[in-house]
């Protein structure tokens, strides 16, 4: 199933289009992922404590809003992380630290499915 056009943005990564959604959930916010045909594996990111632009609430320890340069970043760290996003496959869950220059510090938390 794929992201809902309308709660979620789309973003073109080296020549790849994802849609993705900002979900606060309990405290904290995930940056959920996906190719645009709706296909393949789905990435969802714990930022930790971020400000959704779209609805303006907060979680723990918030920082700034969840930027379109951010989701990027998140991307390519994680398929440099191994995440396939035409693969089909249960969800993969990260972690992200938060800092822009630490981007590329994703750590897995767990593989559904």
């Amino acid at each position: 199933m794929s992201l809902s056009r309308k709660n979620s943005r789309a973003i073109d990564v080296d020549g790849t289009a994802y849609r993705w959604a900002v979900s606060p959930d309990s405290g904290y916010i995930n940056l959920v992922v996906q190719i645009v045909s709706g296909g393949g594996q789905r990435l969802v990111v714990n930022l930790g404590g971020y400000e959704d632009p779209t609805t303006g609430s907060t979680g723990e320890s918030t920082h700034r809003s969840v930027t379109a340069a951010d989701v990027r970043q998140v991307i390519l760290a994680a398929i440099d992380h191994g995440w396939s996003p035409e693969r089909p496959g249960g969800e993969l869950y990260l972690h992200w630290d938060g800092a822009r220059e630490h981007a590329r510090r994703l750590r897995s938390i767990r593989r559904a499915g």
